[in-house]
Parts: structure tokens; sequence; C-alpha cells
């Protein structure tokens, strides 16, 4: 999140307040499987956004945006089930670009898709704490500059 600055000049220096925040863009990278379906998952995304066989956008963003959820996991993969420590909910997404890497058939990595999402807005949980939750306001505090 960065927010813009908003300066008022007063009579001998100048206060800085927090202006309208923006969500900076994220970078996603998921690995294909074998049949291909991550591929064409992503590939069904772009065509929402833009039908590349008529070249025509969507008529509003209802039509291609989408709701994404990473969570952070405490690695307890094998005997334990792994326990979600942290949740990010992203709302009003879409792919500002995609990369299918170079899919060569003479190396051994797996393919890899690399996705710049934009988002509108974010929410962190559990509920109740870090951003999107509810907190209480100053009020009648002294505000000096």
């Amino acid at each position: 999140m960065t927010f813009d600055n908003i300066e008022i000049p007063i009579y001998n220096s100048t206060l800085h307040l927090a202006g309208k925040g923006k969500w900076a863009e994220i970078t996603c990278n998921l690995r294909d499987d074998a049949s291909g379906a991550v591929s064409r998952l992503v590939g069904e995304q772009l065509q929402k956004q833009m039908d590349f066989l008529e070249m025509a956008s969507a008529a509003s963003g209802i039509d291609y945006k989408f709701t994404t959820r990473f969570e952070v996991l405490d690695g307890g993969n094998g005997a334990a089930a792994p326990i979600v420590l942290e949740t990010w909910e992203l709302y009003g997404c879409y792919l500002k670009s995609v990369d299918y890497g170079n899919m060569a058939y003479s190396e051994s990595a797996p393919a890899t898709i690399a996705m710049n999402i934009m988002y509108d807005n974010a929410n962190q949980t559990p509920n109740g704490t870090g951003v999107g939750s509810t907190i209480a306001r100053t009020v009648n505090d002294v505000v000096t500059g």
C-alpha cells in the first residue's frame, strides 16, 4: 500500500497528511500441471478480459474481475495437515500481465506461469486483526504540526 502525500502549507511550516491509498500489483508464480489445466484457466481469464478472436474488451469490470485468496501455511506437510497462519483476500482483481516462460522441452524445470495481478482492495484475516479490521478512531485529540 502506498499513500499519496498531501502537503498543507501553514504560517511557518508544512503539514503532511496521508492521501489516497494505492495497492501495488502483486506477482503470483504458478506451476503448470501435466494436463495443462492451470495454463487453460489462466487463458480463460485472459479471454474474459479481452476477446482475442473478436478483438473486443469486456463491457464492464464485473464481466472479468475476480477475487483471489492467498494463504500463508505453517509448512506442516506430510504427517500433519498444514495450518493456515494468515490469509489475504484480494477483491476486484484482473491480470495485468502474464508470462508463460519459455516452455522448452530441453529443460528439466517445470513449466511456470508468472502473473502480475492488479486489485482494488485487500483484507487480511484472521478476522479482527491486520488490514481490513475494525479499529477505534481518536476523537478530540490535539494534532500538532
